[in-house]
């Protein structure tokens, strides 16, 4: 009997893929779908209208769905209550894919939102989800807890640190990210504080996220948004080497080689 499966893999709703809006999720669902398609299985990616996939072939599919961007928890304050814009893209991209469902083996989700997991335990398809943040918002933690009280299997995380940040029944079941390193340089650094980890990252994914969050990269930075204040760290030689390139946005900012 084959082992290959076919699934159903839901991007986030900020953002088309392709356009770097949705971060570190854009990047880890592109090295996932590299990584899935290479064990042989049947992918259909749901995502915003306007995405573009990472490459073409034939086990690959894609669906879009119009609608207004999820506000990001990220920039939300720790107790904010859960919006849902008029024509909300997020709801739209959870009726197609459990649309899509009955005829795959599972639904992984790759978003940081509310709705598909309240969603989980309350509808018969199979959903799993990749957590891609720690702690930013109580609504967020309960969710993710009370989900690991009815089945901690549908949920993994990217390091221990990050899966620390929330009450689980379990040891967290880790899922790190992987990186083509053939096809550019790279950066290293401390990337994003609720990631909770060290990256070394291609230096071109940078430019796009950052340009696109309002900042520039290399000295090259606009004026950043009301409120917002940098916080440089000295570049130190050793290490990574000796300091090259300098990167900042409106979430972080570092040097690299």
């Amino acid at each position: 009997m084959s082992s290959a499966l076919n699934l159903v893999l839901v991007s986030t709703p900020i953002g088309c893929l392709g356009s770097g809006r949705g971060g570190g999720v854009e990047l880890t669902l592109t090295s996932v779908i590299r990584g899935l398609l290479g064990r042989g299985h049947t992918l259909t990616v749901v995502a915003p209208e306007g995405s573009v996939l990472p490459l073409r072939h034939p086990r690959l599919l894609l669906e879009t769905v119009s609608g207004v961007d999820q506000p990001s928890w990220q920039h939300a304050d720790h107790d904010a209550a859960v919006l849902i814009p008029m024509d909300a893209l997020l709801p739209r991209l959870w009726e197609t894919a459990l649309a899509l469902e009955p005829a795959a083996d599972a639904v992984i989700n790759f978003s940081y939102d509310w709705l598909p997991l309240w969603l989980t335990p309350r509808v018969p398809q199979r959903l799993f989800h990749l957590i891609s943040m720690g702690s930013v918002a109580g609504v967020m933690d309960t969710l993710i807890a009370d989900l690991a009280r009815w089945d901690q299997r549908r949920l993994a995380f990217h390091t221990a640190a990050q899966a620390s940040d929330f009450t689980l029944q379990a040891a967290p079941r880790v899922v790190g990210n992987g990186f083509n390193l053939a096809v550019a340089a790279l950066w290293s650094g401390r990337v994003a504080s609720h990631l909770k980890r060290d990256l070394r990252m291609p230096l071109r994914l940078l430019q796009p996220w950052a340009s696109r969050s309002g900042s520039g990269v290399c000295g090259k930075t606009p004026p950043m948004p009301a409120g917002w204040r940098p916080r440089f760290r000295r570049a130190r030689s050793g290490g990574g080497g000796s300091c090259r390139r300098r990167s900042c946005s409106a979430n972080w900012d570092s040097a690299g080689p």
